[in-house]
């Protein structure tokens, strides 16, 4: 009885309504921003790698970090130049005022088509990557190797493959162990590699004195918190560094700044609502107790205690919050349903955690303010 009375006040129903578009506001921000973070982490996922070298085996370690996949303990190799069918890049170094100081520049035919050492590198990565053709088809003899490249460099040198199909290049092992390979051909990678022969990886991984490995990090947003935590395990090793590289195709790296400007402007806006959402339910529940005030007398004439007529407030205000988050999620889903529909998106309501921020939030408030009052 005491709490249909209640739903029955016009003003409550009004309440219930400003609280509704509030929630539902404030759902719909979250969605879009959820949506957008897991186009950029689409994007980031298959761009980026983090190369981990330790002296030590730190595996199990990496397995137990968050927002890390795809780590794999891979071969390294360092180029021998005494070859020149990989080559140095060309370069002038100048000083402040303009003048050389140093520069190299090849005469030979065909220098500027001729893969350089420089595009097999990984920035701020000393060795160069090398894995096996164990999950390809096309398996390698021992003396071969295929060159990883990005798309762009794969077209630039295949029409010039007689500068380096089927001609010897040499590499050497960290241990300075000479070894002559046959380039094959060029394969695309999203980042610079060697692929040899499973036979031959095996036998250049049992000679590594170290360990190098490779994954992929998650989340765009959290790729800083996670290169950091990653760094706290070179306590764990007497030799341990760590390169992190992004390679994006074409316009993918305007589009993930362009996503990442967008996500802090969607935050912005929802930090604000948010904070308009608070004093909002400051204000209803401060006119609710003071409306409830007849109620609350009413109730201790005919014998309830304070701590019942507490109870019976705190009671009406969660009943409030639970119908209006109710109709919040219906009027949410529909809203996104229609914005689905309409643009071909693929945006997800639901976000528990927020969900659960937001009832935990309204709650405290209101507790504080039943208590504070005097009955």
């Amino acid at each position: 009885m005491i709490i249909k009375s209640f739903f029955r006040n016009k003003t409550v129903k009004i309440y219930m309504i400003i609280l509704t578009i509030a929630i539902s506001v404030l759902f719909i921000l979250s969605s879009f921003i959820s949506y957008y973070q897991n186009m950029q982490d689409e994007l980031f996922l298959n761009r980026n790698i983090l190369i981990v070298t330790s002296k030590n085996n730190i595996y199990d370690d990496l397995k137990k970090i968050k927002l890390i996949n795809n780590i794999e303990n891979k071969v390294v190799l360092l180029p021998d130049k005494t070859y020149n069918t990989i080559v140095d890049s060309q370069y002038t170094l100048t000083d402040s005022e303009g003048n050389i100081i140093d520069s190299f520049t090849s005469n030979e035919d065909g220098y500027e088509f001729k893969i350089t050492w420089e595009r097999l590198f990984i920035s701020n990565f000393d060795y160069i990557l090398v894995t096996s053709d164990k999950n390809t088809k096309n398996k390698l003899s021992k003396n071969d190797v295929s060159i990883g490249l990005t798309e762009s460099w794969v077209k630039y040198y295949s029409d010039h493959q007689d500068l380096y199909l089927n001609k010897n290049v040499g590499f050497k092992t960290n241990e300075q162990n000479k070894l002559e390979l046959k380039i094959v051909n060029l394969y695309n990678s999203n980042f610079p590699q060697l692929m040899v022969s499973e036979e031959l990886y095996n036998d250049l991984i049992k000679e590594q004195k170290f360990n190098v490995y490779t994954m992929n990090i998650l989340s765009y947003s959290e790729s800083n918190r996670v290169i950091k935590e990653v760094n706290t395990l070179n306590d764990k090793s007497d030799y341990f560094s760590t390169a992190f590289d992004c390679s994006y195709k074409d316009f993918e790296s305007n589009t993930i700044n362009n996503i990442d400007n967008l996500i802090g402007i969607l935050k912005l806006s929802s930090y604000v609502i948010l904070f308009v959402f608070v004093i909002l339910i400051i204000i209803i529940i401060k006119n609710l107790l003071y409306d409830l005030n007849k109620s609350t007398t009413l109730e201790s004439k005919i014998g309830f205690s304070k701590k019942q007529i507490k109870l019976n407030v705190v009671y009406r205000l969660l009943l409030l919050l639970l119908f209006s988050t109710l109709f919040s999620v219906m009027l949410s889903l529909i809203i996104i349903l229609i914005i689905n529909y309409t643009f071909k998106l693929n945006i997800i309501l639901f976000n528990g955690i927020f969900f659960l921020k937001i009832l935990a939030l309204v709650f405290l408030i209101a507790l504080c303010m039943i208590l504070l009052k005097k009955y």
